[in-house]
Parts: structure tokens; C-alpha cells; sequence
């Protein structure tokens, strides 16, 4: 390109040169047309390589005064090259020139004080080395000042140059431009080169780059006051000043060019209208932003300093300024206004991370939305870094466009986010290497997508990536805050209000291929939570919460790592017919794999609340003043129910309990319990209970809960029962079991007596239980009687009831009982007892046990007190009615003072034999034993005294309530008396004695012996319940 200009000086050098040389020939011929003309041409003809053709020309003289001058009327260069549009490469309808005379002849010094061209169309075609621009002879050695030729001067100087073109043509092939200038006016003023000045006008310019128009019919104008200094190599622009259409640039600096092109320039620019500016950008530019309406005003400062070489570029410092700017895109349904924009850029292309953009302020606005942004934007040209701080107050419909079809927000947002990353990073979300920070508040905020609405009236979120405060280490990835005056949420049936509540998330590095996401959540409210879902209604009073989630990514069948603390002052909750109330309350809970297997969970959870009330319909309502829960399980897919897939461990702490239940139809109260529970053991460490009228303690523990729940053990255990009141009928009734043993032990002569149906339930005792209850009750009730003192043992195994060595006191007698109630079937109940009674008031004790009778009939005449043992057994009815086939037993009476016959009989007995009047219906002493046969009862012979008369007699009773009695008087007198029938026909005759005057009762053992067969039932029971216990155990 160099070697171009400098051949296109040369040649117009040259010419300008042979027109001048003719002044020379002023002095020696006439300067006529006729004569000066083919001088011109002769000249010409030694310099100019091409056709050529010159008109006529004349010397002026008076329109150059006082500068001689040189007028041709016509020039035109020929010089036809192949593939060229055309073969003139200059033409101009008129050149003049004037000259210096005195200057030429005395310094030989070419001093042009005017150069014009007028009417000129210049044309330069350029292609691989071939160029129409080779019209002038050159000299060999190119390298040398053209001004040294062999020419009538040794130098040449310009003051004022004038071209006026019609057309300028460049048709350079090699760099496929096609450019054309119309109507170009160029003036150029040298005063020396340390002053010059040019100016230039085009009214029409237009250029293509391969094909690609880069300026289209364009007015371009520029103004270069120069100044020139040859020996520094250098030109200095004094307010140099370009311009296109209506935009001009200014330019103030140095440009040298020694041994590199180098520079120091200031650039400059007015306000700039942006919309017509795009218009002047070529069409394939103009088409990518066709759907883009943008216009502003836009102005330009920047420095300009360094060189150009193949290792070296300038540094540029600019700034950009946009005001009044606005723009619509066609896709979007709203304009951007009032745009402004304040930028520096500092472009260093010699070290491209030093490169870097500081937006000082740029601001956006919509119809009800404004955006603004300052910051930096580092290494611009390479891997751009942003760091930039956006502001906003957004009317967040105008957002619609960005979101989801479905999904509709209502409010505004306002605050600000500071960003620091790479642009690569943000768009391949690579946001561990990201820092995101910000605060965004919310403002009547709602929003609506696929049926779920949320709103809500005031919203704080701050966001933070990374997280600089993280509670634990690996959750310091992001961390975002929300807090909110109150929260609306509705969907599909659910709707959730909440009251003033912050609401914090920590995370670990989400995208990241760490095996662990790690999350904190922390919730803390000072107003209400309040859910309608379904058939679920809560309302919660300050909830707090707080949660670590340990998730396995790489293994999502693997059970979460959790904790969590949850606290609140109230929760009142009711799902379907089941109703809850809570006061204060924390929890506390966790979740892991166990170590064994990754998919098995193991909880824990620990409840304490100072108030609890709870209610299940009409079936059951529970009420405590303080509960404490301590829970661990495991689950294990191998249980075969509930609790053995989940083996709980619990340890449980209440005061103040009440429980109601259709269950058991009287209140249970619980003033205090702590137990401790697992499928291995149950330990009461205390309780309290009140079950309608009883009271009572427990301590002690229940074991191998888990064999018996899958059925394969017994329930064993051994409790301590401590009561001030117990009624035993109360707690009969309220807890028989539904069923009872189906075992039937085999008594003699047992009666198979088939179930009955329509009848009342009878206790039936548990199975599968092997439980010992060591028992001291101060006062018990049993049917119509009050039992003090009781003491003793209870034994529950397998469907039996055993009460061992049972004391206590009451109005009948003091009594120490052994006894099992055993319930094969419900209609089929073996009830055995060794009763020992002391002290006895024989009423009484016919009023407590209203079956005795039936065993011992003839006590209904007995009044007084005595000592009384009955050891006995049968088999009851579901009614308890006595079946007498399977009645058996023994009883002794002793006892001093006693009535043993009613008041008829008596009277009949003292008028046969002649009583006192002042004889009592009194026996002095009486000692009987008696036994029982299904439906006999045979007293054996005893001795009574009465009056004067002393008395042996025994015999039978029998259950239908006949008798026959051998009556011996064995004193005063000797005599038989047979007493038979019953007490409505009573037979009283003389019989022989059976016994002998002397007779002396000899005991039978017969209570002791029924005494020990029934205690040996008993241990024989439960000897083999414990074999088949223990052969269980040894499976």
C-alpha cells in the first residue's frame, strides 16, 4: 500500500512538474496556446509512460496576478489493464497551477502557490501485481527522493492544492474493495510542513468489502491540520476532525513513524444519535438487528498511545457515554428508556489480561420496572471476568416473558446482586467457581403455577455463593435467607398461612460429584403456622426448626444421613377423628443407615412438652401436664409386624396423665410413669395409676416381648403391684381378655359342658404370659366385700391365674389364700382355692362368698365366729355358676359359741329333749371337717356340746338341699335320733346310737390332704408350663 501512494505522488508530482517547466520558456518565446501546448507535450512525452492526452494550453497571467500560472483545459491518462472496468485512470476537464518564478530561477525551487484539478474522475484498479497507476517513468532506484529527478528543479513545494472529482474509483482485486467517491472536493494549505492543513468533502461514498457494503452513498468530510516534522519522522494533529453524514470525530496527538508506526492520540466525539448511526453499519449487521429498534445518544473519548509492529499494538483508554437511550426488541412486549451508560475501557492488546472494562454506571428502565449496574469486567478479550454489582426495582409482571407460560407473579422487587465470575463459569454453570451475592426484597408478592398459589405481603431473600459464614464446613457452598411478614400458600386442596418467619438454607456443592449433598435448613417464626390439607387441620404457635441432610448421590437407594430440632409454643392438630394439642414442646430426632446396610434406618427421636391433649373420636382422649419420649429403632424387614420391623427402644416420662377410652370404661389417670421399652425388655422404673376406683404402683420388668409377639415365646415378667384401693370386680370386668386358653386340664370326671351363647363375658386370663405380680393392697374390693392387708403373689401363665399365699384381712375374716382361675374356654372356667381363714364371722363370710354355700350348705344356720379351711375346685360356667359334676373339696370348722341351726329347727330339737328355757341356740364348741363329691357333702362325726346335753353326729348333705344327719346323745342320756329330709319337711325319729358313749372325734386330714392336691395342681401347672417355655427356648 506504501509503494502505491508513493507511485500515486510521484505520477501526480510529475505532472504537475511538466506543466510547470513551460514557465522557463517565458523568457526565450512567445507565450502563445499555439506554442506552449506541444512544448507541454514534448515534456510530457519523456515522463509519461501511457496515452495521454493534453489540451490547450495557456499562461495566465492577470486572474493568477501576481503569480504567473499554467492552464490546461483537458488532461486524460489511458492506460488499459486486463479485467479493468474501464481505461482512463485520470481525466480533469481543467488543471492550473502557479508558481513562484523568482523562486524557481533563483533557488531553483519548484514553489506551486496553486495546484487545482477541476471536473476530475480518477480511476485505480489494482490486481495481483498489476496496477493502471504505472504512467509515469520512474526512476530505477525507487529508494531515493523522487523530488531529485532531472528536472529544471531541485525541489518542489505546494502551498494550496485544490482537486474537485466527479468520481474517484478504487477497484483493488486483491483485497476485493470496490469503492467510488462522488463529488469529493479536496483542499490541502502547506505552509511549511510544520503547518498544514486539508480538507476534504465527499457527497457521495460508497465501499464494498467482498461483497459485504460497508458504506452506502455516504457524506464523508475531514479536516487534518498537520504538522510535519521530517526529521523526527513524525506528524502532529492539531484537532483533526472526521466526519460521516452528520458524526464527527476529533483527534489531537503524534503519529511517528522512525522505526515503528507509533502514536499518542486523544479521540473525541459529540453526542452521537444512535439510530441513524446503526444504519450506517453494514446490512449484514444491520440484519441481525432487525428486530431490534434502538436509539440514544452516544459519545466517545479515548487515548491512543503505543506502536504498531508484528510484536507490538497501542493501548487505548476510552470512554463511552450513552444518555437518552432506549430500545425494543420485537419479541418482547415492552420498551427499555431512559438508558444510560457510563464506561471506561482499558484495552491493552500486548497483554490481554491487563485489559478491562469499569462500568461506572449504566441504568435501564420499563414502563413500571428500572435496572441499574456498576463494576468491572477483567481480561474482556480472553477468559472475561465480571465484576459487577445489578440493581433493580422490577414490576415483576413485566417478567412474563422470561417465566413459564403457567406460571403468573404478581408484585415488585427491589434490591441488588453482586456478581464475581468468569463468563465461561456462568454459562456453564460452573458455580463453584462462582460468587453470587445479593438481597432482593419482595413486595406484594403472589404467584400462581399449575394450581399452586403462593403470596405473600413483605419478602426478604439474601443469597450468598459462597457461603462465608457456613454453620458447618460442608455446607459452605450457597446460603440464601428468607424471611417474610406472612406466607400464603394454596394447592390441591392444601392451604398454608404462616405468620412472620425467617427461613435460612445452607448447602453443599450441588454440581459437584462429591458422593455427599449436604444441606441446613433452619426455620424460626414468631407468628402462627397454620394447614388445611385434606383431613388434616394444624395450628402451630412459633414453630422453630432446624435440619442437616446428608444425602448420598451416588447411591440414592442408601438412607439419608438427618437431624433435626423442632421446637414451637403451640400445636393444635386434627386429622380425620383424631384431635391433638400440645403446649411447649421440642424435638428432637435423627436419621442414618445403620452400619450393617446402607438402605436400613435407624431413628431417633427425643419429645418433651409441657401439655398434651389429645383425643381419637369418641374412642379415646389422652391429657398429660409433662411428656418426655425418648426414641430409638432400627428397622428390620425381616418382623413380622409393626414393632418387630421397627424394634423401638423408648424411654418414656410423663406426669399428670388422663386417659379416656371406650376400651375400658373407666378414666385412667397416670400421675407419674417412667418406663423403658425394647423387644427385649419392659422395665417400669415407677408408675402411677387410677384406673376408675383403684390406685395403684408398678415397678418391675416384662421381658422377651419380642419371642412373643411373633409367637414364638411366652410374655415373662415380674411387676411390683403397690396399691392404696383396688376393685378387683372393676378391673375384671374392664380388662378380660377376648379368649382364653383353649387347654382343658383333666380333672377326674370332668364335665364337658358346651358353650353357651347370649351370655355376659366372663375374665378370661391372657395366653402366651408368663407374668409375676407381687402384690401389696391396702384396701382391695372383691364382689360385696373390702379386703385390708393384702399381700401376696399373682402368677399369670399361659390362659392360668395363680394367687399364691394371698393374705389379707376383712370383716368376714383374716384370710390367707392360695387359688388358680384357669379359663380353658369362656363357658368352661376351672377356678381352685385353698382358703384359710381365722377369726371368721361365718355370716359375713357367706356374704362374701355367696358359692359357698352351695359347698358347704349347712353354713347357712352357722352364726359366730370360728376358724374356717376349705380347699376346693370345679369348673364354673361363663356366669360362674358352679358345675356340681366337677365340684370337689374339703373344709373344717372349729369354733366355740356358734349357732349352727336356724331358729325352727332348734326350737323343735330343745322341745324333743327337754332344753332349759334359758338354754341359747348356742353350741359351747364345735370342730368339723367336711368334704365335697360333685353333689355330695359328707360331715364327718363330730362332738357338740349344748345345755346339758353333749352331742356326736355327722351324715350327708346334699346340694338339693336334703340331708340325713345320725344325732347321738351321748350324755345325759344315751340315745339315737335320725335327722333327714330338709328344712321345709324336716324328720326327726329315735334311731340306734352309731356312736359310742365315749366317742372322741378323730381328725381325717381331709382338708389338708384336698389343701395339698390343689397346691400340687398348681405347681404341676406351672412346672409344665415353664418345660414348654423352655422347650421353646431350646428350638
Amino acid at each position: 500500500m506504501k509503494k502505491i501512494l508513493k507511485i500515486f505522488g510521484l505520477t501526480l508530482g510529475g505532472i504537475v512538474g511538466v506543466m510547470l517547466l513551460v514557465v522557463g520558456a517565458l523568457f526565450w518565446v512567445v507565450f502563445t496556446p499555439s506554442r506552449l501546448t506541444p512544448i507541454i507535450r514534448q515534456v510530457a512525452d519523456k515522463m509519461v509512460v501511457c496515452d495521454y492526452e493534453i489540451g490547450r494550453v495557456e499562461l495566465t497571467f492577470f486572474s493568477t496576478f501576481p503569480e504567473f500560472g499554467l492552464r490546461a483545459d483537458t488532461l486524460c491518462l489511458v492506460n488499459p489493464c486486463e479485467g479493468g472496468k474501464q481505461d482512463t485512470v485520470l481525466f480533469a476537464s481543467e488543471v492550473l497551477a502557479t508558481v513562484d518564478v523568482q523562486a524557481l530561477v533563483k533557488e531553483k525551487h519548484l514553489k506551486v502557490h496553486q495546484l487545482k484539478l477541476a471536473g476530475a474522475e480518477g480511476y485505480v484498479y489494482m490486481s495481483g501485481d498489476m496496477t493502471n497507476l504505472n504512467v509515469i517513468a520512474l526512476p530505477q532506484d525507487t529508494t531515493v527522493d523522487t523530488t531529485s529527478t532531472a528536472l529544471p528543479f531541485e525541489k518542489i513545494s505546494i502551498e494550496e492544492l485544490t482537486v474537485e472529482a466527479k468520481q474517484l474509483i478504487l477497484d483493488n482485486r486483491n483485497d476485493s474493495i470496490d469503492a467510488s467517491l462522488c463529488n469529493t472536493q479536496v483542499y490541502a494549505r502547506i505552509a511549511g510542513l510544520e503547518d498544514v492543513y486539508v480538507r476534504l468533502t465527499s457527497e457521495d461514498v460508497c465501499a464494498k468489502v467482498a461483497g459485504t457494503v460497508y458504506a452506502d452513498h455516504l457524506r464523508v468530510g475531514a479536516e487534518l491540520p498537520l504538522a510535519i516534522d521530517m526529521e523526527m519522522m513524525s506528524v502532529e494533529l492539531n484537532q483533526v476532525a472526521l466526519q460521516v453524514n452528520e458524526y464527527s470525530l476529533l483527534c489531537d496527538g503524534i503519529v511517528s513513524m522512525q522505526d515503528t508506526l507509533s502514536m499518542q492520540v486523544h479521540l473525541s466525539t459529540e453526542q452521537w444519535q444512535i439510530k441513524p448511526l446503526l444504519a450506517l453499519l453494514p446490512a449484514s449487521v444491520t440484519d441481525m438487528l432487525k428486530d431490534i429498534d434502538v436509539d440514544g445518544k452516544l459519545s466517545l473519548e479515548a487515548d491512543v498511545a503505543g506502536s504498531f509492529s508484528e510484536k507490538e499494538m497501542p493501548v487505548v483508554d476510552a470512554t463511552v457515554v450513552l444518555e437518552e437511550g432506549k430500545g425494543k426488541y420485537a419479541g418482547l412486549p415492552y420498551t427499555l428508556r431512559d438508558v444510560g451508560m457510563e464506561v471506561d475501557a482499558h484495552v491493552d492488546l500486548n497483554n490481554e489480561r491487563a485489559t478491562h472494562v469499569t462500568i461506572h454506571q449504566m441504568a435501564a428502565k420499563t414502563q413500571y420496572s428500572s435496572l441499574q449496574a456498576k463494576g468491572k469486567v477483567l481480561d474482556p478479550l480472553g477468559d472475561m471476568q465480571l465484576k459487577m454489582r445489578v440493581g433493580m426495582n422490577v414490576y415483576l409482571p413485566e417478567m412474563a416473558y422470561f417465566m413459564p407460560e403457567n406460571l403468573h407473579v404478581q408484585g415488585r422487587a427491589k434490591g441488588s446482586v453482586d456478581v464475581n465470575a468468569r463468563l465461561e463459569d456462568l454459562l456453564n454453570v460452573k458455580l463453584d467457581q462462582t460468587k453470587l451475592s445479593g438481597t432482593v426484597h419482595l413486595y406484594d408478592l403472589a404467584g400462581a403455577l399449575d394450581g399452586m398459589q403462593v403470596a405473600s405481603p413483605e419478602m426478604h431473600v439474601a443469597f450468598e455463593l459462597p457461603n462465608t459464614k457456613p454453620y458447618a464446613r460442608e455446607v459452605g457452598w450457597a446460603y440464601t435467607k428468607v424471611d417474610f411478614s406472612g406466607l400464603d400458600f394454596v394447592q390441591s386442596g392444601m392451604h398454608v398461612t404462616m405468620g412472620a418467619s425467617e427461613v435460612a438454607l445452607a448447602v453443599s456443592d450441588v454440581l459437584s460429584k462429591q458422593p455427599l449433598l449436604h444441606a441446613d435448613v433452619q426455620l424460626a417464626s414468631t407468628g402462627n403456622l397454620n394447614v388445611d390439607m385434606d383431613t388434616i387441620v394444624a395450628h402451630v404457635e412459633q414453630p422453630k426448626l432446624q435440619a442437616q441432610v446428608a444425602y448420598n448421590t451416588q447411591d440414592t437407594t442408601a438412607i439419608p444421613t438427618a437431624n433435626l430440632a423442632l421446637s414451637f409454643a403451640n400445636l393444635a392438630a386434627q386429622y380425620n377423628d383424631i384431635e391433638a394439642d400440645m403446649q411447649t414442646t421440642e424435638l428432637e430426632a435423627s436419621m442414618r443407615c445403620s452400619e450393617e446396610d446402607a438402605q436400613v434406618p435407624v431413628l431417633m427421636a427425643a419429645v418433651s412438652t409441657e401439655g398434651m391433649h389429645a383425643k381419637m373420636d369418641s374412642t379415646m382422649e389422652i391429657q398429660t401436664e409433662m411428656l418426655g419420649v425418648l426414641g430409638i429403632t432400627q428397622y428390620n424387614k425381616r418382623g413380622e409386624n409393626l414393632l418387630l420391623q421397627w424394634n423401638p427402644q423408648l424411654q418414656v416420662n410423663m406426669l399428670g396423665g388422663d386417659v379416656r377410652t371406650s376400651m375400658v370404661a373407666q378414666q385412667i389417670k397416670i400421675p407419674h410413669i417412667d418406663f423403658a421399652y425394647n423387644n427385649r425388655e419392659f422395665h417400669i422404673e415407677d408408675s402411677q395409676l387410677q384406673i376408675g376406683n383403684s390406685d395403684f404402683a408398678l415397678q418391675g420388668d416384662v421381658r422377651n416381648i419380642a419371642d412373643w409377639l411373633s409367637g414364638e415365646g411366652d410374655l415373662q415378667g415380674e411387676l411390683n403391684f403397690i396399691s392404696d384401693h383396688t376393685d378387683v370386680n372393676e378391673l375384671m370386668a374392664l380388662f378380660s381378655a377376648d379368649s382364653g386358653s383353649e387347654e382343658v386340664v383333666a380333672l377326674s370326671e370332668v364335665e364337658q359342658v358346651p358353650d353357651e351363647s347370649g351370655v355376659s363375658e366372663p375374665f378370661l386370663v391372657p395366653t402366651n404370659l408368663d407374668i409375676v405380680l407381687n402384690t401389696r393392697i391396702e384396701e382391695a374390693s372383691v364382689f360385696n366385700e373390702k379386703l385390708r392387708n393384702l399381700k401376696g403373689k399373682l402368677y399369670v401363665q399361659d390362659g392360668m391365674l395363680v394367687l399364691e399365699e394371698i393374705g389379707f384381712i376383712c370383716k368376714a375374716a383374716k384370710l390367707q389364700l392360695t387359688a388358680m382361675y384357669r379359663t380353658p374356654r369362656r363357658n368352661h372356667i376351672y377356678v381352685g382355692m385353698d382358703y384359710h381363714m381365722v377369726d371368721i364371722n361365718i355370716e359375713e363370710l357367706v356374704n362374701m362368698l355367696p358359692q359357698l354355700d352351695t359347698i358347704v350348705p349347712m353354713l347357712n344356720s352357722f352364726k359366730g365366729r370360728a376358724e374356717f379351711h376349705l380347699a376346693a375346685e370345679t369348673y364354673t360356667t361363663a356366669e360362674y355358676k358352679i358345675k356340681p359334676s366337677t365340684l370337689r373339696g374339703a373344709c373344717s370348722i372349729a369354733g366355740k359359741d356358734l349357732v349352727v341351726m336356724d331358729s325352727e329347727t332348734f326350737s323343735k330339737m330343745a322341745k324333743m329333749l327337754m332344753f332349759s328355757k334359758k338354754t341359747e341356740n348356742v353350741v359351747d364348741s364345735i370342730s368339723a371337717e367336711i368334704t365335697v363329691y360333685k353333689k355330695e357333702i359328707d360331715v364327718y362325726p363330730l362332738c357338740v356340746t349344748m345345755d346339758n346335753y353333749k352331742v356326736a353326729l355327722g351324715g350327708r348333705h346334699n346340694l338339693d338341699m336334703t340331708f340325713n344327719y345320725d344325732v347321738n346323745v351321748l350324755s345325759p342320756i344315751y340315745l339315737g335320733v335320725n335327722v333327714s329330709g330338709n328344712i321345709d319337711d324336716l324328720k326327726i325319729k329315735l334311731a340306734k346310737c352309731k356312736y359310742a358313749k365315749d366317742f372322741r372325734p378323730v381328725r381325717t386330714g381331709k382338708v389338708e390332704q384336698q389343701s395339698a392336691q390343689l397346691r400340687g395342681i398348681i405347681r404341676e401347672s406351672m412346672r409344665k408350663n415353664m418345660r414348654i417355655e423352655s422347650d421353646n427356648n431350646n428350638k
